[in-house]
């Protein structure tokens, strides 16, 4: 769920989970992630100082 976009609080509700220990347990970083947020976090540094 998380590769497709849905963010961790639904997904804990979803699965019955009430603590994020259970969530962080379950949920692993994977690879696509990684790279979304590295994408992510370069569009915001790089976007933002060739706009200003």
């Amino acid at each position: 769920m998380l590769v497709q976009g849905v963010d961790i609080r639904t997904v804990m509700s979803i699965m019955g989970w009430t603590e994020m220990a259970t969530a962080q347990r379950y949920t692993h970083a994977v690879d696509e992630l990684r790279r979304r947020a590295a994408r992510q976090m370069g569009a915001l540094l790089w976007d933002q100082q060739a706009g200003g």
